[in-house]
């Protein structure tokens, strides 16, 4: 049962209660990851600061709208039911601004949202302040044909959407004639856009924020004519996802977090996990992350999601969200947030580097594994620190001494470690049992101060008379014949790198 249906049970059955608190206990939809991710907890964290104490983002209209959106995505994945409250009762502060008198047909797009959001968060039909009953202003700008009255002449499918997923939660009996609408409403190719009438006929364009919305808003009706047009719209915005997951792209957008994150809801709740969780992805690498070992300037500013990689860009050169760039990081954030829900968790990270003995002081690759794609994170340990997208590899330079070089892989949420055994330059000091040795005799050599299991060549008389590995405390002892050729005989212990080495001698005799 998906969430605007589980609203719908409880205000037919009068459980909602008044503005400004929540519904108990609200959670994704079916496919939803039971347990929100840490990135939507972190955009909600991030949003939450961006609140003024009015608990809006900003007086105006367009910061209102995107209130609506952040409060939408708080029941949608119920992230947090204490911010839902606050969030609400900031709305209702703002609603009547926000909406217009009644009979003012011009604000019908906003009426049609505010109801939306409140009949999926708290009581459309006691909503704000002043106890507006929304369902009713709402069913009053709906037209006999079920069209919205649009706020500039043409038929506003964005707005169309909210309306129907108000009035179907409402129960409203003006439901089913604004559902014909949207979906007589939709391209011959499935999406929902806008018509062109410059042309003859006029051109149905579709676009990926509409069409999220329209199949949002049809995907949990059982009408044939509803699944029909939602499978079409559903299939319209895959063939318009990008092999990164990635959507938006069109004349006047780039890819971008708001309408990916709009997507991702929209395929989720329509049962298109995959496409979903893809896009969800992609959303979740727009965003700023605060890890240890990699600190950055923006890190006050972690769980904001960026627009596009130009936003994430502008940032990092200014070294900070500009005023000017705010409100399109808080209206990204807001509307991306709902489709984290889809995000694949829990992530499973892994670092792999070199296993035995590495050479103290050199250059190797490490392997990270189990991020997803483009997932921000951040390979720390012994001075280095960088900023990573997994999977993938990368290149570490190691201390020049001896040590258990311990490396860590850290994301949202996680973090794993690898340790990386290094093995400095030393010079060992080997005892001979003898310092004469009669020839044909034998000769013992022990060896300290090898690292445990190490590799060691014992040279005598130019060749190598013994390879092998050291014991737990580091130590070898190897004996043999010295041969029948008196005089002064050298030892060479090789370690396993060779700047490793040591020499000892002794005297072969009659």
């Amino acid at each position: 049962m998906s969430i605007r249906t589980r609203a719908g049970a409880l205000l037919a059955g009068g459980a909602l209660v008044a503005s400004g608190l929540t519904l108990a206990g609200p959670t994704p939809g079916a496919h939803a990851a039971d347990v929100p991710s840490p990135e939507a907890k972190a955009a909600a964290t991030w949003l939450k600061a961006q609140l003024t104490e009015a608990g809006v983002f900003g007086a105006d209209a367009s910061s209102v709208s995107a209130t609506l959106d952040f409060g939408t995505a708080l029941a949608r994945t119920g992230v947090d039911a204490s911010l839902l409250t606050q969030v609400t009762t900031g709305v209702d502060g703002a609603l009547a601004d926000f909406i217009g008198t009644e009979g003012d047909t011009s604000k019908s797009g906003r009426v049609a949202k505010a109801a939306a959001f409140y009949a999926e968060a708290a009581n459309p039909k006691d909503a704000g302040t002043d106890h507006v009953d929304l369902i009713a202003r709402l069913e009053g700008v709906v037209e006999p044909s079920g069209r919205l009255t649009p706020s500039w002449g043409d038929a506003d499918y964005f707005g169309q959407s909210s309306a129907v997923l108000a009035l179907e939660i409402a129960g409203s009996g003006e439901t089913q004639a604004a559902t014909d609408f949207l979906v007589g409403g939709q391209c011959a190719n499935g999406g929902w856009g806008y018509f062109d009438t410059s042309t003859t006929p006029a051109t149905c364009v579709p676009d990926v924020d509409t069409t999220s919305l329209a199949v949002a808003a049809l995907a949990s009706q059982e009408a044939a004519a509803s699944q029909t047009a939602v499978d079409k719209g559903t299939a319209w915005l895959v063939s318009q996802q990008a092999a990164d997951g990635s959507l938006g792209l069109s004349d006047f957008l780039p890819y971008n977090s708001n309408s990916t994150g709009l997507a991702a809801w929209a395929l989720g709740e329509a049962g298109e996990t995959a496409a979903a969780a893809r896009a969800a992805a992609w959303v979740a690498s727009r965003q700023l992350t605060k890890l240890a070992g990699c600190t950055s300037v923006l890190d006050p500013e972690a769980g904001a999601i960026a627009y596009d990689a130009t936003a994430i860009a502008d940032a990092r050169a200014d070294r900070e969200i500009a005023a000017a760039d705010r409100p399109t990081w808080i209206l990204a954030s807001a509307q991306a947030l709902a489709g984290l829900a889809y995000l694949s968790n829990p992530v499973a990270g892994r670092v792999y580097g070199p296993t035995g003995y590495v050479r103290a002081g050199t250059t190797v690759t490490v392997r990270s594994t189990g991020l997803r794609a483009g997932q921000p994170a951040c390979l720390a340990g012994f001075g280095n620190a960088r900023a990573i997208a997994g999977p993938g590899y990368a290149k570490v330079t190691l201390p020049a001494a001896t040590g258990n070089r311990v490396l860590a892989l850290r994301w949202t949420g996680g973090g794993v470690t690898t340790t990386i055994k290094t093995l400095g330059a030393k010079t060992f000091r080997p005892k001979v049992r003898s310092t004469r040795v009669k020839r044909g005799g034998l000769q013992v050599v022990t060896v300290t101060g090898l690292a445990p299991a190490e590799r060691f060549t014992v040279r005598y008389a130019g060749r190598a008379i013994r390879t092998a590995t050291a014991t737990s405390t580091g130590v070898a002892r190897v004996s043999f014949r010295v041969g029948r050729v008196k005089g002064l005989k050298s030892v060479v212990v090789l370690g396993q790198f060779s700047d490793r080495r040591g020499t000892t001698t002794f005297r072969v005799v009659r």
